[in-house]
């Protein structure tokens, strides 16, 4: 593959979402935050959190819709602040309904080797909330990167692997949270990087056709939801994914100092 400027691939896809956000970011912010403040009671949130008896019960709803629920309002606000961004840029490059399906593969990966590991240890820690999607995207974009550019510099003096970024908002969440769940926050990396990878392409990557034919079913829905977001269709991004080796990652070219920070991916909550 050759490698592209990234800042090219990030204008392209702001470009997409200028003057209107993403879809599927969008709505994931007014549904993050509809089941956080609708479940006064907390009873959808207990039925989803995950531990190990949501595999050893085979209940896949809870393996997949774990990252939904908070804990709490700073844990929403939080995740909400670390995740859309990324999650924005991620959807203007892949498309929708693409994203969509990404979300829910990597939500059941990591939410599987969390369950298997609990049995393991036989712990009934249950965790819920969005932060290992966080973290999920921090080591996607940044092996991506790295791809591109396989060291940065940290202040413009300390050398580093781009693909290690991630772990600095890892330590940094288990020290400034430190009842969050660091185990869902690893594997939440470690999905992400075999993403990155291309390791689990054959399960997380629909082949352009199915994309194409979901757009096809809900053609009425795109329409009317184009009026007050950005749809980004496959034929759209594939336009850009065939051209983009690094992805959107605002990290500095090597020998320069970080331009963005990736904010820590907080906080994956444990009960």
């Amino acid at each position: 593959m050759v490698a592209v400027d990234v800042k090219e691939i990030g204008a392209k896809a702001l470009h997409l979402a200028k003057s209107k956000p993403p879809a599927l970011t969008t709505g994931m912010i007014v549904f993050l935050a509809f089941l956080y403040f609708g479940d006064t009671s907390g009873r959808w949130r207990d039925a989803n959190v995950l531990n190990r008896d949501a595999l050893l019960e085979l209940e896949i709803g809870r393996i997949s819709m774990y990252p939904l629920f908070h804990l709490s309002f700073l844990h929403l606000l939080v995740n909400l602040v670390s995740f859309i961004p990324l999650l924005g840029m991620y959807e203007s490059v892949h498309g929708t309904v693409r994203t969509g399906i990404v979300l829910n593969v990597t939500a059941v990966l990591a939410g599987i080797a969390y369950c298997i590991i609990m049995i393991i240890l036989g712990s009934d820690t249950a965790v819920a909330g969005a932060s290992g999607w966080v973290f999920t995207w921090l080591a996607y974009f940044a092996w991506k990167q790295h791809e591109v550019n396989p060291k940065i510099t940290l202040a413009g003096r300390i050398p580093m692997l781009t693909w290690a970024t991630p772990l600095i908002p890892l330590v940094l969440s288990a020290i400034v949270f430190p009842s969050s769940s660091l185990l869902g926050h690893v594997l939440g990396l470690l999905v992400g990087y075999a993403y990155g990878m291309g390791y689990i392409n054959f399960l997380i990557e629909p082949s352009t056709n199915v994309v194409e034919w979901i757009e096809s079913k809900i053609t009425p829905v795109i329409a009317i939801l184009s009026y007050i977001v950005t749809w980004v269709t496959e034929v759209e991004a594939r336009q850009l994914r065939t051209q983009s080796v690094g992805n959107i990652l605002p990290i500095s070219q090597p020998g320069s100092s970080i331009a963005a920070s990736n904010g820590p991916g907080h906080v994956l909550g444990s009960e």
